[in-house]
């Protein structure tokens, strides 16, 4: 599933984690109203305008919670990119035995 939307919106990842979340077809169904015969038009035409999620995100051409999936989506993955690796002498955090959980 993650794949075929990759496949549609190679050049914005952006665009793939917000199709994912909208759908597979959710992020294209948002130029529907283009008089296109099929898919494969329509993703032509995306390419063509430069549909990015920046302009899906300021001409509200998706729903609020949707764009803020995405935001926080990267907000996330750049403060993993920025996480120091774990050394192999800490272990993850456990709780006391003794406090009952």
């Amino acid at each position: 599933y993650l794949q075929s939307i990759i496949k549609m919106f190679p050049q914005d990842p952006k665009l793939v984690v917000l199709g994912y979340r909208m759908g597979e077809y959710g992020v294209q169904g948002k130029v529907s109203s283009l008089k296109t015969s099929n898919s494969a038009e329509r993703l032509n035409v995306i390419k063509d305008i430069g549909l990015n999620f920046w302009a899906i995100r300021r001409f509200n051409m998706a729903k609020p919670a949707h764009v803020d999936y995405v935001q926080k989506f990267v907000a996330r993955y750049h403060a993993a990119l920025e996480m120091q690796p774990l050394t192999s002498g800490v272990s993850p955090w456990k709780p006391n035995p003794k406090c009952g959980h």
